[in-house]
């Protein structure tokens, strides 16, 4: 093996250089060059469009809520007729067997006549039932909210 000289190293040093300029530059046609470096990117404007872009979609997605219809059930009191039964008490002169009253107590213990009446009448009264019944309603949910499911469709009051 032979020893080179102290110029001769710096030459091939010289040459080598050069040779890693000409690679390295961003003026050669070399295609590995051509990488785009970090301080670089933020100077193309289609990566500001595609970051806004990006942005733009996260908050519509996660952020704003969205107007969607759902069904409400609740409970509603009806009114109905009903006919209900009571009792009342008359006097013994009033007591007529034909109009649903019967002597329910005599006098002298059963021997006498008939010193008071009970009678059973009906009217008709209004009650009310619980009836479920259902509505649309407004609600609002993020478009993530509704897509994964996180959103009640129906529910009750």
């Amino acid at each position: 093996m032979t020893q080179l000289s102290k110029e001769e190293i710096e030459q091939l040093a010289e040459k080598h250089k050069k040779w890693l300029e000409r690679k390295y530059s961003n003026k050669s046609n070399n295609k590995s060059s051509n990488i785009p470096q970090p301080h670089e990117l933020l100077a193309k404007p289609l990566f500001w469009v595609i970051l806004v872009a990006i942005i733009s979609a996260v908050v519509l997605i996660f952020a704003i809520p969205f107007p969607y219809t759902a069904t409400e059930a609740y409970i509603d009191q009806v009114p109905y007729s009903a006919s209900e039964s009571y009792t009342e008490w008359v006097s013994s002169n009033n007591c007529n067997y034909e109009s649903g009253c019967y002597c329910y107590h005599y006098s002298w213990g059963g021997l006498g006549s008939c010193d008071s009446c009970k009678c059973t009448r009906y009217r008709t009264v209004t009650r009310y039932q619980g009836v479920t019944k259902e509505r649309p309603v407004t609600k609002y949910a993020t478009a993530y909210q509704q897509w994964t499911g996180q959103v009640k469709w129906w529910y009750r009051v």
